[in-house]
C-alpha cells in the first residue's frame, strides 16, 4: 500500500471514529435529558382522601397532565370543579396520574399501580394515552409480541426504535425531504407529516399495542372506563378507541375538533390550544375537554345526586 493511499484510509477511519463518537455523545446527551425530564416532573397528587361520594381517576399523558395551561388547570382539575359545581352537593374526588411523555401501556400501568394502594374504588377511569406510541417504547405490552413473533425486520426496527439518536436523524431527514419536494406548505401543518410510522401493517401494530393495554385495565379494573382520545386527530388512538366503545365499560368521548364541526386550523386560530398548531389545550380549550367528558359522565355513568338535594 502507498503512502498516499495509506493517508486516504487514516483519514477516513478518522472521520469514520468522529462520526460514531458524535452519535454516541448525541445518544448520550438525549437519554440524559430524558432522565433529566423524568425525574423534574413533579409526580401527582395521588393522595385520596375519605371525605367525598365518587373517586374519578384520569390517566394518560401531557394532555392529561396539562401541559399549555397554568397549573391546576389541566381538564382533570376543572372537571372536578365543574362535576362538584352541577351535582346538587354530590362531591367528586379526580385524581390526575397524568404524566408528560407517557405512552399507553405506562398510562394503563400507572392506574393499575395506583388501585392497588387506594382503599376506593373510582367510579370511572379516564384513559388519554396513545399518540406517544409512535415514538415511545418504555414498558411497551407489545413489545415481547413484536420480539417474539417478528421476523429480522421487526426485531430491527423495535431495536432502532430504542435510539433516540436514530429517532432524531429519522426525523431530520424526513423534514429534509419535506422541504426539498415542497410538499409541506409551512402556513399549514400537515397532522400526518408528524408521525413516525407510516403504513398499515405499523398503524395496525400500533393499535393491537393499545388494544392489550385496555385488556389489562378490562381484566384488572370493574368500573367503567372512559376513553378519551386527543383534539387533533390521531388516526391508531381514534380507531381503537371507537371500536373498544362497543365492549361492556368501555365509553369513547370524541374530542377531535373539541367535539365540534370546526376545522382544525380555525380552531388552532382560536384561543383555546397553545400558540403553535397541533400543541396542547391551553386552559379555555382543557375547560372544554372537561365539559365534554363531565357531561358523558353524568349522562351514562355517575350516579346522580340524592333526592331532595
Amino acid at each position: 500500500m502507498t503512502s498516499q493511499a495509506r493517508s486516504r484510509l487514516l483519514r477516513a477511519f478518522a472521520v469514520l471514529l468522529g462520526l460514531v463518537a458524535a452519535a454516541a455523545l448525541i445518544e448520550l446527551g438525549l437519554r440524559l435529558a430524558s432522565v433529566t425530564i423524568t425525574v423534574t416532573v413533579r409526580p401527582p397528587d395521588n393522595e385520596v382522601q375519605t371525605h367525598f361520594d365518587d373517586l374519578i381517576v384520569c390517566a394518560g399523558d401531557s394532555h392529561t397532565a396539562g401541559q399549555g395551561a397554568p397549573r391546576g388547570l389541566g381538564y382533570p382539575e376543572q372537571l372536578e370543579a365543574l362535576l362538584n359545581e352541577s351535582r346538587g352537593g354530590r362531591i367528586t374526588r379526580v385524581i390526575n396520574l397524568g404524566l408528560g411523555g407517557q405512552n399507553s401501556s405506562e398510562a394503563a400501568d400507572s392506574v393499575l399501580a395506583f388501585l392497588e394502594h387506594t382503599p376506593r374504588a373510582p367510579v370511572a377511569i379516564i384513559f388519554n394515552a396513545g399518540k406517544n406510541n409512535d415514538h415511545n417504547l418504555r414498558r411497551a405490552r407489545i413489545a415481547p409480541e413484536l420480539v417474539h413473533e417478528g421476523d429480522y425486520r421487526d426485531w430491527a426496527r423495535y431495536l432502532l426504535s430504542e435510539s433516540r439518536a436514530f429517532r432524531l436523524s429519522q426525523i431530520t431527514v424526513r423534514r429534509l425531504e419535506g422541504l426539498a419536494r415542497e410538499e409541506r406548505n409551512t402556513e399549514t401543518l400537515e397532522y400526518e407529516d408528524m408521525l413516525y410510522v407510516d403504513g398499515p401493517g405499523e398503524i395496525a401494530m400500533m393499535r393491537r399495542w393499545i388494544e392489550m393495554d385496555l385488556d389489562a385495565l378490562a381484566a384488572r379494573t370493574s368500573c367503567p372506563v372512559v376513553l378519551l382520545n386527543y383534539w387533533t386527530p390521531v388516526s391508531w388512538v381514534d380507531e381503537t378507541f371507537a371500536a373498544a366503545a362497543t365492549r361492556p365499560r368501555f365509553h369513547f368521548c370524541d374530542a377531535r375538533a373539541f367535539g365540534t364541526d370546526f376545522s382544525l386550523e380555525f380552531i388552532a386560530t382560536a384561543d383555546i390550544t397553545e400558540k403553535h398548531l397541533g400543541g396542547h389545550p391551553n386552559e379555555r380549550g382543557y375547560a372544554v375537554l372537561a365539559e365534554l367528558v363531565g357531561k358523558l359522565l353524568r349522562e351514562e355513568i355517575l350516579p346522580a345526586a340524592a333526592p331532595g338535594i
